[in-house]
């Protein structure tokens, strides 16, 4: 018996975690082995959901292990064997505005021995063990019951550890007892549970399954009692019975237009504040490089943070170099060219960030940081945010794909926009969850497709499609809403979206509500005092909504200014201090491209130098600035001209190959 409890307490620390879904693989398309219904939750301390109530797909050799890191993303902070997982924290933004230690339920704080045993976090954007008391830390329930073993050991309809289509997963944050405040724990293990937690599976099956709209008053009832820690039987089934009312009263609309269509009785104002955008674009980016004063390799205050300095023509070497020297640190430490093991968008991120200032991705402490998105399996492995940002990091410089020896398949483009097209919603857009099309994540994917647009039918089909959505679901003040929350992070990305494809987000008649475009509304998340952007109206200063504002407002002065959109890189100079042996290499790829450089004074592509070799071409996308965006890898000849120059340089690769044995 004592065996079987230790078992259960080792089970629920160890907890699942990671990316943002949709997954699939280019021969799996979208097409899931089942869906389980997941939350992320922090109720123990008052402070809601992390992630309401959603469907998560996944695939017969999928374990719950794997699941959690495809729903949590760049939330999770777990890197290590995933047959061993162990969630010690999630990046969940931090405590909600106006949170205080008297929003954890009474009996918690009793049990855990008064206010004053409560503590806070060690981290302030992230909730991990051992936060706000000794015995906290992430656990998961699998349909209303705790876990027997760890998540990596549970596998779809196994005959020890199970789980199943249509299961219930609740990602939960414990506070006091190792469980013992959740539905988790099991009164033959000695003691009972802080309460009696009636089950909430199904209303969290009904909320996840809402196509409504999240503001209507019969989601936000749900949600407000999932997320009531101490919530009855009785309230969990009149919130069930609302939405079975609701369902069997609904009527299909009329043609009859909405106010809300029509524009009467709405303040019929014409918003300036985009006259305004280059000042705050200025304030924004001085705000960033005095808040984020050592860049490194990162979420927030790291990666995009470089990005928006570097595309917003901010010159500063030393701050520049701080990052570089972190990147070659991390990596050094790391010793290895996968930043992370199951999150591909650590190196796209990073080779986005590093391309920005000119620096080579391909060469950081002698590791090349593509080489692991050349493993389709590794890439997909996020879903579709992790195919989305490779595509990017790819398409910055024209970079060819690497030959990955270790991957059963090879990544290419064309499997990665098979993969992007393969996941559209039938009636357009892209989500991570569910069946609506999200806002955001249609304007990532538009970012992604946006240098095929105009040579891929296929792909300008399903972006115009998707802009139609966009400019559907716009709210009547310019911005978007998703999850019942109207938020900056939206209207950034649909600015980023509109520019790639040189649509003015601030002019064009279909992104432009009332008066109010949605580059209007992006600026009124803006907070003068501090510099910064909110993530809602109502809220504080938020670093990841700021990072995001920045390079959308980099997107815009870009394409007012006739620049190179914001993720073609083709223009960007080296912005940090280049070090001796670098200088070096530098400049011998110098001499050998001026060699190279066409009648016109611009370099020669690696496409155009292939066509000339063997007299073939494919079908490549132009990017704003007009160049060739590679579709496809690299032909037996250029491996073979790579070969050639490998063989010149064997001094140098045998080097490069001692360092890297070193560090293993």
């Amino acid at each position: 018996m004592k065996q079987r409890i230790l078992a259960l307490f080792l089970a629920m620390l160890m907890v699942l975690s990671v990316a943002l879904p949709r997954e699939a693989s280019t021969a799996k398309a979208d097409d899931f082995d089942g869906y389980v219904y997941f939350t992320v939750e922090r109720i123990t301390l008052g402070q809601g959901f992390v992630i309401e109530p959603v469907k998560a797909g996944f695939y017969e050799e999928d374990t719950l292990a794997d699941i959690t890191e495809r729903v949590l993303g760049d939330m999770s902070t777990y890197d290590g064997d995933m047959a061993y997982y162990y969630l010690e924290g999630v990046v969940d933004g931090g405590e909600p505005e106006g949170w205080t230690v008297n929003d954890i339920p009474a009996e918690i704080v009793n049990a855990a021995g008064g206010v004053d045993k409560i503590t806070g976090r060690s981290v302030e954007n992230t909730l991990s063990s051992y936060d706000y008391f000794g015995m906290a830390g992430w656990i998961t329930s699998l349909n209303d019951n705790g876990l027997w073993a760890g998540a990596g050991s549970y596998k779809y309809n196994d005959s020890t550890y199970a789980y199943t289509d249509g299961d219930v997963v609740r990602l939960q944050f414990s506070v006091y007892g190792y469980g013992q405040d959740t539905n988790t724990w099991d009164p033959s293990w000695g003691s009972d549970p802080l309460i009696a937690f009636p089950n909430k599976d199904e209303l969290i099956k009904v909320a996840a399954d809402y196509n409504g709209d999240k503001s209507d008053e019969v989601y936000v009832n749900a949600i407000n009692v999932l997320k009531d820690w101490d919530a009855s039987e009785e309230e969990i089934s009149n919130a069930l019975d609302a939405f079975n009312a609701e369902e069997e009263s609904s009527e299909p609309e009329t043609e009859t237009e909405s106010e809300e269509e029509t524009g009467e009785d709405l303040p019929p104002y014409e918003n300036t504040l985009s006259d305004q955008s280059e000042d705050i674009r200025t304030a924004v980016l001085a705000y960033i490089k005095s808040a984020v004063k050592e860049p490194v390799i990162s979420y927030a205050g790291g990666d995009w943070a470089v990005l928006d300095l570097a595309r917003g023509d901010v010159a500063d070497e030393d701050w520049y170099t701080v990052y570089y020297e972190n990147a070659v640190k991390t990596v050094e430490e790391k010793g290895s060219s996968k930043l992370h093991n199951s999150r591909g968008t650590e190196n796209s991120r990073a080779v986005i960030a590093l391309t920005s200032i000119g620096a080579d991705p391909e060469n950081v402490a002698g590791y090349n940081l593509l080489e692991p998105l050349g493993d389709a399996d590794f890439v997909e492995k996020q879903g579709l945010s992790g195919v989305i940002y490779a595509l990017i990091a790819f398409d910055t410089n024209n970079y060819d794909i690497p030959q990955n020896s270790d991957s059963e398949r090879q990544t290419t483009r064309e499997g990665l926009l098979s993969y992007i097209l393969a996941n559209e919603l039938e009636n357009g857009g892209w989500t991570l969850y569910g069946s609506v099309a999200e806002p955001d994540v249609t304007a990532m994917v538009i970012q992604a497709l946006a240098p095929y647009y105009n040579t891929d039918a296929v792909v300008k089909a399903a972006v115009d499609k998707a802009l139609i959505v966009l400019s559907d679901t716009q709210d009547g003040d310019g911005g978007y809403t998703s999850w019942g929350t109207s938020s900056s992070e939206n209207c950034s990305q649909i600015v980023c979206a509109l520019c790639a494809l040189g649509i003015n987000p601030d002019t064009d008649s279909r992104f432009v509500k009332n008066g109010n475009s949605v580059l209007d509304a992006l600026l009124s998340f803006f907070d003068a005092s501090t510099g910064a952007f909110r993530h809602a109206l109502d809220g504080e200063a938020d670093q990841m909504a700021t990072e995001q504002a920045a390079y959308a407002l980099d997107s815009y002065f870009r394409l007012v200014n006739n620049k190179n959109r914001l993720y073609d890189m083709s223009d960007s100079g080296v912005l940090y201090r280049v070090n001796q042996e670098e200088s070096s290499e530098g400049g011998e790829q110098t001499a050998e491209s001026t060699e190279n450089t066409t009648e016109s004074g611009e370099q020669p592509t690696e496409k155009q130098t292939e066509a000339a070799t063997d007299g073939t071409t494919e079908a490549a996308a132009p990017s704003q600035s007009g160049g060739d965006v590679n579709t496809g890898d690299s032909s037996s000849t250029a491996v073979y001209m790579i070969l050639m120059m490998l063989a010149g340089s064997t001094a140098l690769v045998l080097l490069n190959e001692k360092r890297r044995v070193n560090k293993n």
